[in-house]
């Protein structure tokens, strides 16, 4: 519960929960299920409760510390704690992230991080339990790209790619070398002659770029070499 309250409070209950490691079963998550109830369903909602439905709380509720909460939460995490402890009894949970990252919800970055985790624990699963086709996702992550200039928010967004690609290695259905190289294609080709990006931004773009090819050769099995090298290569030995 420490993780979801303000800094100085959720740094201690990071320490505690990482000297108590991660969480294996759902039976371990029982004790917390009122309060991730209580904030889940505050992350689906436009807002927070009204003073009429909270008519004394006894901490101040913010929507910036819930999201942080829950990713820290993530962490600590197990597959089948979190699939059993937060996807059964929270269906909603994979989607609500995913409404945050297509709008322009103020928690836009927040919401990136969440996701970045849930791709860590439940890898291809997560396409399981979303509505969302990784081509749906890849165009509202590049489209929000295009949609604002802020440098942290497009590095929030670049690191995400990894993580979106890995998730869908295993379901071994052609959308990981789709989806590649798109993102390959954005990355070497639209990021640099766009002045919507800055020259961090173009430099963290090539940097994931090499790093999404180098992937390609660790897989099992590994892309083969000439996959879409016409598209990476020239732009990768030229930087």
């Amino acid at each position: 519960a420490l993780l979801f309250l303000n800094r100085r409070v959720r740094v201690i209950g990071y320490r505690l929960a990482r000297a108590m490691g991660k969480l294996r079963s759902a039976t371990q998550l029982e004790r917390l299920q009122p309060l991730l109830k209580k904030f889940i369903g505050i992350l689906e909602m436009e807002g927070l409760p009204s003073a009429s439905q909270e008519p004394r709380p006894r901490i101040s509720l913010d929507r910036s510390s819930i999201w942080l909460g829950m990713t820290s939460l993530l962490e600590f995490l197990e597959g089948p704690a979190f699939e059993e402890g937060i996807l059964e009894p929270y269906p909603i949970f994979v989607d609500t992230v995913l409404n945050h990252i297509s709008g322009d919800s103020p928690e836009f970055s927040l919401a990136v991080n969440c996701l970045k985790e849930l791709f860590k624990t439940l890898g291809c699963k997560l396409w399981l339990r979303s509505t969302l086709s990784p081509s749906v996702m890849r165009n509202t992550l590049l489209g929000q790209c295009f949609h604002t200039r802020a440098e942290k928010i497009h590095k929030a967004i670049f690191d995400l790619f990894q993580p979106l690609l890995q998730s869908l290695e295993a379901l071994r259905d052609g959308e990981h070398e789709k989806q590649r190289r798109h993102f390959l294609y954005f990355l070497l080709h639209q990021v640099p002659v766009s002045s919507n990006f800055s020259v961090l931004a173009r430099r963290i773009g090539h940097k994931i770029a090499l790093l999404i090819v180098l992937r390609g050769y660790k897989m099992n099995p590994p892309c083969p070499p000439f996959e879409c090298a016409h598209m990476w290569g020239p732009s990768l030995v030229s930087s």
